[in-house]
């Protein structure tokens, strides 16, 4: 079901310091995903600190994983959904967490 292909789009702050990566690939599924569905597709996956939420507003909205790859200081955090039989992955290093919280807040599609 997961796309090797997709659009990535990177956002930094002046100075290219802090940001994050949104990378999106067509997903052959409309699903919500789960920490057990990823699992699944990529076992050999590290998921650490793994929580579930809803993303998006006025009725479009989609279940978001958010998670890290690893208990490390450092590691970067990690956002995955499906939407309209898109995958998006939303990942920011530690240092970006305050823009990977902002932008995983404020989601539209």
């Amino acid at each position: 079901p997961y796309d090797a292909g997709g659009e990535t789009v990177l956002l930094q702050q002046d100075g290219g310091k802090q940001g994050l990566q949104v990378l999106v690939t067509t997903f052959d599924e409309s699903v919500n995903l789960t920490v057990a569905r990823i699992r699944h597709d990529l076992p050999s996956m590290a998921i650490v600190n793994a929580t579930t939420t809803e993303i998006g507003a006025s009725g479009k909205t989609a279940q978001a994983v958010i998670f890290t790859t690893s208990a490390a200081a450092g590691e970067p955090h990690q956002a995955w959904f499906v939407y309209e039989k898109r995958l998006y992955q939303i990942s920011a290093s530690t240092d970006a967490k305050d823009a990977f919280v902002q932008a995983v807040g404020s989601w539209r599609f």
